[in-house]
């Protein structure tokens, strides 16, 4: 999964997303399952699976600013969580 980032705001506005994006994120998820046959139409499972497998962060906020007295380019601090990684193992059966 990708996306272009979160979008930035100026602080105190309540205008639409008008400052630059965050960083590109990226996250992969890897899931491996083995299926053992009992019958034609029945079988049982081992899953195991790892979500953001690459262990990126990611920005859930992102408030810009423009340094006071100056036309400095504008100046955006990012809220960032992670890297939140979610392993799972099931077993699962069909009948």
């Amino acid at each position: 999964m990708g996306y272009s980032g979160y979008p930035g705001r100026m602080q105190g506005e309540r205008a639409p997303y008008d400052q630059s994006r965050a960083p590109f994120f990226f996250r992969a998820d890897v899931r491996v399952e083995r299926r053992f046959r009992l019958s034609e139409r029945s079988y049982w499972s081992l899953v195991g699976e790892l979500l953001n497998a690459t262990g990126s962060p990611d920005v859930m906020r992102r408030v810009c600013f423009e340094p006071l007295g100056s036309s400095q380019k504008v100046d955006c601090k990012d809220t960032r969580v992670g890297p939140l990684m979610l392993p799972n193992v099931k077993v699962e059966a069909v009948f």
